[in-house]
This record gives C-alpha cells, sequence and structure tokens, in this order.
C-alpha cells in the first residue's frame, strides 16, 4: 500500500498553522521534514509530508502531555 501524501495546505489546515510557523517548526526538528515531490531543475519543488510521518509526530506529542 502506498503511503498518503499531504500537501502543505491540508497540513497546515490539519495543524492549525500557518505558513511561516509550519516551515520554523521544520527547520527547528520541532515537525516532520517534507519530502520533496517533483525534480524539475530550476523550479521549486512541490513538497509534501507523509501521513505516516505526521501521526508519528502527533502521537508522540499527546506522550510528552
Amino acid at each position: 500500500m502506498l503511503p498518503q501524501i499531504l500537501r502543505r495546505k491540508e497540513v497546515q489546515k490539519w495543524v492549525g498553522v500557518g505558513r511561516s510557523t509550519l516551515h520554523t517548526w521544520v527547520k527547528e526538528g520541532h515537525f516532520p521534514k517534507p519530502i520533496k515531490l517533483n525534480f524539475k531543475e530550476g523550479q521549486s519543488a512541490a513538497v509534501g509530508w507523509r501521513e505516516e510521518d505526521l501521526m508519528d509526530w502527533f502521537n508522540n506529542l499527546k506522550e510528552t502531555k
């Protein structure tokens, strides 16, 4: 079974934060890193998150509270 990939807007809605907050969390290591979905030279890569990685992150949040 292939993993479910969620795009940035879906992830933002699910987590309830804006784009810059999401970027900061990833940069600081508080949130899973996205994966690149396209590899075209000279273009910004579309990104997405594996649903499994997001669920692991969420479950770890619940355990630390």
